[in-house]
């Protein structure tokens, strides 16, 4: 199974930012140093300083300026390293529950992975046919036991963010809710055959 896509620059939601940061930095900031180092010649009791030029804002109020210019500036890349780290975590999530699907790591890893990457702003990710019947087939092969098997059932049903397909909702709902509680219908080998044949049975029915 092709492991997710490593997330791409999270343009969307770091352009105002960066474009912020540019703003503050190639204009206000140094527009503000310019005056503080204008502003020399402090008049008492006007509140103001004046040069050749003229009255400008004043070396106090143009140093509070550069100050919170550089505040805005630290703001500014705050917001954009917190969407590149929301981004690479809903990227991780993503990768982990496509790898749950399709049962293709180690189950402890990525319930670890999933675990750990947070859940907002997630796509979901789609259970299909294809994905229970390569689980199953990979069950009756003798690579995963009834543990580990009832094991994934019962962790794709406990995640919101994994759907199921809509063509064939209510037969992957039945096959995982009999896979993660078996004991109150049968034996799990039977009922991975039952289940077997009835996929294969809605497969044949489709393609045909």
């Amino acid at each position: 199974m092709k492991r997710g896509k490593e997330p791409s620059w999270p343009w969307s939601e770091a352009w105002p930012w960066a474009v912020g940061i540019l703003v503050v930095t190639f204009f206000v900031l140094p527009w503000s140093l310019m005056e503080v180092g204008r502003c020399v010649d402090y008049v008492p009791g006007y509140g103001e300083s004046f040069c050749e030029s003229g009255p400008v804002i004043g070396r106090p109020a143009a140093t509070i300026v550069g100050a919170m210019s550089a505040l805005l500036i630290l703001y500014f890349l705050y917001r954009i390293i917190g969407a590149l780290v929301r981004r690479r975590r809903m990227g991780r999530r993503e990768a982990a529950l496509k790898d749950l699907v399709a049962f293709s790591q180690p189950l402890t890893g990525v319930r670890s992975s999933i675990a750990g990457s947070g859940r907002t702003g997630v796509r979901p990710v789609i259970l299909t046919v294809h994905h229970l019947q390569h689980v199953l087939a990979r069950y009756v092969a003798g690579d995963l036991d009834d543990a580990s098997l009832e094991e994934w059932a019962q962790t794709v049903q406990s995640l919101d963010d994994i759907r199921f397909d809509a063509n064939d909702r209510d037969l992957i709902a039945q096959a995982i809710f009999e896979l993660s509680t078996p004991e109150p219908f049968e034996r799990l080998p039977a009922i991975v055959a039952r289940l077997r044949l009835k996929l294969n049975s809605r497969g044949n029915g489709t393609t045909g």
